[in-house]
């Protein structure tokens, strides 16, 4: 009987005995506890590595696994290498029937001595927010009043699901068997990665945290490319990353008209009246999108705008832009105010392993205004002017980690474009409390003194700001085909991820796209919900310190010795990551 090429992979693909489940959420993202047999004289320690390139829709990722079993271990029957991804929320939201007290006002004591204070070698401070020079004063009644009303978890709405998009396993051959010596296996895996786009993976390892989040509704999501081995219990082996394929955006206007408004604090709580002030604003003339890639530094124009009274005397300095991703929840209930935990908001990428903090390439994101002469008039004869600065040619950086447009589960990511203008103040502006406070103590002068000093009439410098949504698309934006089926897509063509043979990785990668999309299978979401009691703010990252991003492993080890070898190896890199090229030539 004769099989056709695809039939024949089919079959091989079942003697492959290939293990596809999504039941089971054990496990938290980090190592499960070491088995210790009965009669243990040292403990069972297991650890666990993979080095593999990012997951790419439509290719076949190769990479390979190292399990570590030392001490007195358990027999050792079976050893599989899975991989997995899962998203969580959680959120805790005030009930709207039981709303707080309004939270005292604290004022700080901003009084700075004109020379050091005293230094004393006997001190010894026992807590920092005694010895803190801006001891906070307030009504300590009306704050346990709210203290009390803010800890109570009666009236808080706690809540944490956790939702699994795929789970894949795949047997490893078991050799040896427990005892003092280290029982050691490697062994290479392959991995065919539907044409269906995933989310990118963010990188929460390094996040921000609030120290105080009492009294406030929070919302937080993380979620995780998880490989892991299983061996009795399971063990994690790494964190990986997903690189979607986002085309550019759809044709943007030539120039953009940017309405550029105050930068409000939390502490700011009035609201200033001045009907003298003047108005900025900013006209930003944006590139093509195929201009816009990261790792690029796309030309735009900007133009600032003044709307004021001539006789006032604020004067724009700098203006700044720069690239920023936004990461935010997308099942916050409409017109609900919470709180996001701050942090590193950067996408995950083997193209950008040597920046694990993102940063600007050389050059400064901020440029100096001319400013223009105004009409004379005296103080009481102002006219109401619109100037136009002249257009400044700027160069924002748009970095590796930047993240893509992708709306999730859980979470929305993408760009934007931030302007920020930094401008001298009227003297005659009123200031907010806030910035009352933080003016710096100095004695008082008069006029004539100012030529004997190196600084002019002390003032806080007035900061605006603005914001342009921009559609980055990722490294590769263009297709010779359809782009690939959203994880989210309701029409069941959804598929995730399956281990191969390897020994069949060359013939997988002969078939057309559609044929090898065919053998991998239906994804099975499951969502689960925590039980109440056992919500937890932080799950997959709350401990950082040991998790291994197992591409920033593959570049760093693998990657150099493969340059000008496996044509396949060289065709991943061109497809996915123009830049891991380079970053292999300079390694």
């Amino acid at each position: 009987m004769y099989l056709s090429r695809k039939s024949r992979l089919l079959l091989l693909l079942s003697s492959f005995a290939i293990s596809f489940s999504t039941a089971g959420v054990e496990g938290q993202g980090i190592p499960a506890q070491n088995p210790v047999s009965e009669s243990s004289s040292t403990p069972c320690r297991v650890r666990a590595w993979v080095r593999a390139p990012d997951l790419v829709p439509g290719e076949i990722i190769e990479g390979d696994t190292r399990i570590k079993l030392e001490g007195d271990c358990p027999s050792v029957e079976s050893f599989s290498l899975g991989l997995r991804f899962k998203e969580r929320m959680f959120w805790k939201i005030r009930n709207p029937d039981a709303p707080l007290p309004e939270r005292p006002t604290m004022k700080f004591n901003s009084t700075r001595p004109l020379s050091p204070p005293t230094v004393d070698i006997w001190k010894v401070v026992s807590n920092f927010d005694n010895y803190h020079p801006r001891k906070p004063t307030y009504d300590e009644d009306a704050w346990k009043v709210y203290e009390n009303a803010a800890k109570d978890k009666e009236l808080w709405d706690l809540h944490e699901e956790e939702r699994v998009a795929f789970e894949a396993k795949t047997p490893l051959t078991a050799t040896g068997n427990s005892g003092e010596v280290p029982l050691v296996l490697v062994q290479t895996f392959s991995l065919l990665v539907p044409y269906t786009n995933y989310p990118p993976a963010l990188d929460f390892r390094m996040p921000g945290f609030i120290s105080s989040m009492g009294g406030r509704n929070i919302v937080n999501t993380e979620s995780l490319y998880e490989y892991f081995a299983e061996i009795h219990w399971r063990y994690f082996a790494g964190i990986t990353a997903f690189a979607p394929f986002v085309p550019a955006g759809l044709p943007r206007k030539k120039a953009s008209l940017v309405s550029l408004e105050d930068r409000s604090h939390p502490a700011d709580h009035e609201v200033i009246h001045d009907s003298l002030r003047s108005n900025y604003s900013a006209e930003i003339e944006l590139p093509s999108a195929l201009e816009v890639q990261p790792g690029t530094s796309p030309n735009l124009t900007v133009t600032i705008f003044r709307s004021g009274y001539t006789n006032r005397t604020d004067k724009p300095l700098s203006v700044c832009l720069f690239q920023v991703s936004d990461v935010h929840p997308s099942l916050a209930k409409p017109g609900l105010s919470y709180e996001q935990t701050p942090g590193l908001k950067r996408q995950l990428s083997t193209t950008a392993v040597e920046d694990r903090i993102p940063h600007l390439p050389m050059g400064n994101p901020c440029s100096k205004l001319e400013i223009p002469e105004y009409k004379k008039h005296d103080v009481g004869e102002g006219v109401l002017e619109v100037t136009a600065f002249p257009p400044l040619s700027m160069r924002p950086a748009i970095h590796d980690g930047g993240l893509v447009d992708f709306k999730s589960y859980y979470t929305n990511t993408g760009g934007r474009l931030s302007i920020d203008l930094n401008v001298r103040r009227d003297e005659h502006e009123p200031l907010s409390a806030r910035e009352r406070e933080r003016m710096p103590a100095r004695p008082s002068y008069d006029e004539e003194d100012y030529d004997w000093l190196p600084w002019d009439h002390m003032s806080i410098p007035r900061m605006v700001h603005g914001n342009i949504s921009f559609s980055f698309p990722s490294p590769r934006a263009h297709f010779a085909q359809q782009p690939p089926v959203h994880y989210l897509s309701p029409n069941g063509d959804v598929r995730a991820p399956v281990f191969v043979d390897p020994r069949m990785v060359d013939e997988l990668r002969a078939l057309s796209l559609e044929e090898r999309d065919a053998m991998a299978p239906i994804a099975l979401p499951q969502v689960s919900v925590t039980p109440k009691g056992e919500e937890s703010y932080q799950k997959y990252f709350a401990v950082t310190d040991n998790i291994i991003y197992v591409g920033e492993t593959w570049v760093r080890k693998v990657l150099p010795t493969l340059t000008g070898g496996s044509q396949a190896v060289q065709d991943h890199l061109g497809y996915v990551a123009p830049g891991a090229r380079l970053m292999a030539q300079a390694l």
